[in-house]
């Protein structure tokens, strides 16, 4: 594994970033477009946090990968 440089750090703030914006987001959508319960359980900031980061991993491996 190389070395994490200042690309890298800023990279992962992006990521962070948009992390946190899914999560405010579906937070404060209402109605039938995103709902906030997943198997009848109500989503917490730490669960769509789960969800959003495993979304942008695959998002990355597929490009990686393409």
């Amino acid at each position: 594994m190389s070395t994490p440089n200042a690309t890298t750090f800023s990279n992962l703030a992006v990521l962070a970033g948009a992390i946190d914006l899914s999560v405010e987001i579906i937070n404060n959508v209402s109605g039938n477009l995103i709902s906030n319960h997943v198997d009848g359980v109500p989503l917490n900031d730490k669960t769509i946090a789960a969800i959003s980061a495993a979304e942008l991993n695959n998002v990355i491996e597929g490009r990686e990968n393409a």
